[in-house]
C-alpha cells in the first residue's frame, strides 16, 4: 500500500523530498527506505537532486510510474461503478450522488478549521 500512496503523492503533487513523503505518509524517513529504492528499481521513481539544497534529493514520478496510477485509478473507478450498478437501486445511486455533493460542499466552506472543529 505505501508504494501505491507514495505514487499518488508523487503524481498528484510532483516531486518531494522523502521527508515530506515521510510526513505525508505519517512514518519516519527511514521507513521509507526500502520502499523508495524498491520504486527507483522497478522504474516508477526517480531520484533527482534538489535544486535549492544540493545535499537534498527529491524523488519524482516516471511515465511508467504515472501509467500505473492512472491505471489503477481507472480499474478502481470500473471496479466502483459496477459494484454500484449492480449492488444499489437507483434511488440508493441518486442519494449517494447527493451525498457526495454535500460533501464537496462541506469540503468548501472556508469559514470551517479543520485541525479542531471550530468554526470562524
Amino acid at each position: 500500500m505505501a508504494k501505491h500512496s507514495i505514487l499518488g503523492q508523487l503524481y498528484r503533487d510532483g516531486p518531494k523530498t522523502p521527508k515530506a513523503l515521510a510526513v505525508a505518509e505519517g512514518v519516519q524517513p527511514q521507513t521509507l527506505t526500502r520502499v523508495l529504492a524498491e520504486l527507483e528499481e522497478a522504474g516508477f521513481a526517480l531520484r533527482t537532486q534538489d535544486e535549492l539544497d544540493r545535499r537534498q534529493f527529491k524523488l519524482e514520478i516516471t511515465p511508467v510510474g504515472r501509467e500505473l496510477v492512472i491505471r489503477d485509478a481507472q480499474n478502481r473507478a470500473s471496479w466502483l461503478a459496477s459494484a454500484m450498478e449492480s449492488s444499489l437501486t437507483g434511488v440508493e445511486r441518486e442519494v449517494l450522488r447527493l451525498s457526495i455533493q454535500l460533501l464537496d460542499k462541506l469540503a468548501d466552506t472556508p469559514s470551517l478549521d479543520r485541525a479542531d472543529g471550530a468554526t470562524g
